[in-house]
């Protein structure tokens, strides 16, 4: 799993999609309305931040614990992400 998501400046009101390079999927967003929130895996990792630098850092982190788990773990999550997603559209 390798997540990146697009350039946003902090300040204005914005939704970014944080997308699974590997895979091409979505697996969450950061949005912005008058504070930064980044949600990933359906919210079950959900954080507000004060600045793009702690967005990217709390991603990177969950990326690395993610990569960290068994393959069974991940797939569980992967399933649950596709669920919501479904269910959401």
């Amino acid at each position: 799993m390798r997540l990146s998501f697009g350039a946003f400046d902090g300040h204005s009101h914005f939704y970014v999609a944080v997308i699974d390079q590997e895979t091409g999927q979505p697996v969450g967003n950061i949005t912005s309305q008058g504070e930064i929130v980044v949600s990933l895996f359906a919210d079950q990792y959900r954080r507000k931040v004060a600045s793009r630098d702690e967005a990217t850092g709390f991603v990177a982190g969950i990326e690395y614990v993610l990569n960290a788990m068994d393959d069974a773990t991940a797939k569980r999550l992967a399933e649950c992400n596709a669920t919501q997603q479904h269910v959401n559209a």
